[in-house]
């Protein structure tokens, strides 16, 4: 196979030819003769992306068995994900050797897909977990919620440094917040619907920051939706250049206006923010501010989402959306440019994961994917937030 005259993910953006054989490249020129070739891709309005590495995919109903597994495996690759970190917030709980040794021995092997596993810090019962079992028996990320006892934050830190682990931290205060159904503000007052304060947030990423800081330990703060929170997690990398801030793709490009109406799809955590806070998210991206941007793909079956909005789960159907939410919303208004999109999808989570990157060279393996960013369509997916939104961009090789 010859693609001819692709935008390749370089920082140049230069466009060249390609010949693909037995998924090895195999010959990149800026122009290679194409009769010899069974198939020709004439790729002159596309772009040679690496596989999107996603760090943040929930199962289904947060419900773990085979056919979650293997549905989510397949909507991945779909959408252009080479590698993803399955989110642990699951049952049963990944909180033993057993569970995570059949993971590993028979599931993690036939999806794919490169699952990264993750395990949670704290067990059903407010304990620690045996985080240090865990990770030498090849869990890879510790997931922590910062709202538990202080001093647990405390000890899963310790462990982390000890074996050299990454916190992926998720920001919140149930007690603050509880009953909290989306943003405390204009639009949850004329539903009458609990708030989620954009105080416990705040208060929470400061704690965090400054055990990360004296611990010296890799924390990924996950889904954060204040571009304040941004600011705090961005003086800290002074002190700590470990620390790294995670936005997902719903809180860049939509506000709390999608709760209208009482949208269960909307109903996410973090929430919706306002406008007004969501371009001063867009702000912070313009700067430089924000490490990985996310799809936070939480699906939910219907049984869970067509309720009473205080009733419905938190969560939406979004990782087959995800680039082509993000290059319309992200890319084509020119609130950054591609190339910075990739560094944000794809360079910097396998960084992060110590993975390797894709790289276009000779006998390197095809890793990449090719979007068309010139078809327009609309998203039909009833079970996601972006239903009925027009979209440009399609994956067209994977």
């Amino acid at each position: 196979m010859i693609i001819k005259n692709v935008k390749v993910f370089d920082k140049k953006m230069d466009r060249i030819d390609i010949r693909v054989s037995g998924g090895k490249i195999v010959y990149i020129a800026k122009n290679i003769e194409a009769k010899s070739a069974k198939k020709v891709i004439d790729a002159s309005e596309m772009y040679l992306i690496p596989k999107i590495v996603e760090l943040n995919l929930m199962l289904k109903d947060n419900i773990f068995n085979k056919k979650n597994m293997q549905k989510l495996c397949q909507k991945a690759k779909k959408s252009g994900v080479g590698s993803f970190v399955l989110n642990s917030d699951f049952l049963p709980t990944l909180n033993n050797e057993t569970f995570l040794e059949l993971f590993n021995s028979q599931l993690k092997n036939n999806l794919g897909s490169n699952v990264i596993v993750s395990i949670p810090a704290i067990d059903e019962n407010n304990r620690l977990n045996n985080i240090s079992t865990l990770i030498n028996g090849g869990a890879e990320v510790i997931e922590l919620n910062s709202d538990v006892e202080s001093n647990l934050i405390k000890r899963v830190m310790q462990y982390a440094k000890l074996k050299n682990g990454t916190i992926f931290c998720y920001i919140q205060n149930s007690s603050l917040d509880e009953n909290g159904m989306m943003n405390d503000g204009e639009i949850s007052f004329k539903l009458g619907l609990g708030g989620i304060s954009k105080t416990s947030e705040l208060s929470e990423v400061a704690k965090v920051v400054e055990m990360a800081k004296y611990f010296d330990v890799k924390v990924i703060f996950k889904t954060i939706s204040l571009s304040d929170s941004l600011k705090i997690i961005n003086r800290a990398k002074k002190i700590n250049p470990k620390i790294y801030a995670e936005v997902s793709l719903q809180n860049l490009v939509l506000n709390e206006n999608e709760c209208d109406k009482f949208n269960t799809n909307a109903k996410l955590k973090p929430p919706l923010r306002e406008e007004k806070q969501r371009k001063k998210l867009l702000k912070m991206l313009k700067k430089g501010k924000i490490d990985f941007i996310t799809s936070a793909h939480s699906p939910k079956s219907i049984g869970y989402k067509d309720l009473a909005f205080s009733d419905a789960l938190f969560g939406t159907s979004s990782v087959e959306h995800f680039l082509k939410i993000a290059y319309t919303h992200l890319v084509k208004t020119e609130i950054i440019d591609m190339q910075t999109l990739i560094n944000l999808i794809c360079i910097n989570p396998a960084k992060i994961l110590n993975l390797k990157t894709a790289k276009l060279k000779l006998r390197e393996d095809a890793n990449f994917i090719l979007f068309n960013p010139k078809i327009k369509t609309k998203i039909d997916d009833k079970d996601s937030i972006y239903h009925n939104k027009e979209v440009f961009g399609e994956i067209i090789l994977i």
